[in-house]
């Protein structure tokens, strides 16, 4: 689910600031690790793997944001959050 993609003078192009992955799913006490970011959105279209992916992702944000936690954090001041 990363993707990186090329200039054409070869130089790597990104997301700045990109965010990153790492998801641990316990199952009938199989263990997955699913790593990746957030370039798997320009893939949601032709690849059903990076769609599911952003769809989990962006569940996983906004039952973070709904957290008390989270909600009584102050204001961010800058350009990340």
């Amino acid at each position: 689910m990363t993707a990186q993609e090329l200039a054409t003078d070869g130089t790597a192009a990104g997301v700045s600031p990109n965010t990153c992955y790492e998801i641990t799913v316990t199952m009938n006490g199989k263990q997955t690790v699913v790593r990746g970011d957030q370039t798997a959105a320009a893939y949601t279209d032709t690849d059903a793997d990076a769609a599911c992916f952003v769809a989990v992702t962006d569940e996983l944000q906004q039952i973070v944001r709904e957290l008390p936690e989270w909600k009584a954090m102050p204001e961010s001041d800058g350009a990340y959050q």
